[in-house]
């Protein structure tokens, strides 16, 4: 008379079961047990920023992220690499075609939100990378990172044989790339088994 007697019965019985389940074992086992059948795991994840501007000789830029820009469920960074690259303009006006540029000096720090800092070495190569790495032990906080452009002499304009001073060079432009590593949590689909619940309806419907 009634069509769904055996399911109403087997619901409940599943219910009874998780009730002495849960009873038995306790709510974090159980939570455990869940989160290991839909296999949440942390995955290994990176994104990059990139920036660009003008420094003044003895002067300093800065270029900030924040960890609430960074993509997915979010669980802590491993590392921060900051790369800097710059190229000297060439000699213009008066005598800029006997005339030769001297390289321009370039060094970056990186800030982490607690206060966690990676200091560079300066450098007029024309590219320079620092990189700070967080360990599994640190206590991160949320917040603003910073990275610090600092542009030190720039060098002059001057004749063939560099004897000769023909002109200032007071600032120079720079490009800004920051890769940031990190993990993320994620539900990691493998194949492997169900859940403890699609476990349960299986064996309602299998009871009917």
């Amino acid at each position: 008379m009634y069509r769904y007697d055996g399911s109403v019965s087997g619901l409940g019985f599943v219910i009874i079961i998780v009730a002495l389940f849960g009873a038995v074992v306790g709510a974090e086992p159980l939570r455990a047990l869940i989160d290991e059948q839909t296999n949440f795991q942390e995955v290994e994840t990176d994104q990059s920023f990139t920036g660009n501007g003008r420094a003044s000789e003895n002067g300093e830029n800065t270029f900030e992220f924040s960890t609430g820009e960074l993509k997915g469920d979010f669980q802590g960074i491993s590392e921060v690499r900051a790369s800097l690259s710059w190229v000297d303009e060439d000699p213009s006006g008066l005598g800029s075609r006997i005339s030769v540029n001297d390289p321009d000096t370039f060094s970056l720090d990186i800030e982490s939100p607690w206060g966690q800092v990676e200091e560079g070495t300066p450098t007029d190569s024309g590219s320079t990378s620092v990189t700070l790495s967080v360990s599994e032990d640190t206590e991160q906080e949320s917040g603003e990172w910073i990275i610090r452009i600092k542009c030190g002499e720039c060098g002059d304009y001057y004749g063939p044989r560099g004897n000769v001073k023909l002109g200032d060079d007071t600032s120079n432009e720079w490009d800004l790339t920051v890769n940031v590593g990190y993990t993320v949590q994620e539900e990691v689909t493998n194949g492997e088994g169900s859940s403890v619940f699609s476990s349960l309806w299986i064996f309602v419907l299998d009871s009917n």
